[in-house]
């Protein structure tokens, strides 16, 4: 899927962002929800933490070179984090 596909139609993408590919792969998605935009950064840092000190180190796979994504969805109080993987 491409970000670009997540805007609406006739949303402008503004100009002064580059686009980049990032190659199909198993990918894991963490979500976060947040009651107040004031709580966002910090519910950021808190699954950061916990998906790098905890879930990463006990599963079944590394992190794949290339970007980790964050998404703020507009229609939803939460952050998702997007982390491609690799089979250990």
């Amino acid at each position: 899927m491409c970000i670009r596909d997540r805007y609406e139609d006739g949303m402008e993408i503004p100009q002064d962002l580059d686009s980049i590919i990032i190659p199909g792969g198993k990918w894991a998605v963490f979500t976060e929800g947040y009651d107040d935009v004031d709580e966002c950064s910090s519910k950021v840092q808190s699954l950061w933490r916990r998906l790098m000190s905890g879930w990463i180190l006990s599963s079944e796979y590394h992190i794949a070179k290339g970007p980790q994504l964050e998404a703020y969805p507009l229609d939803r109080n939460v952050v998702e984090i997007w982390i491609q993987l690799l089979e250990k």
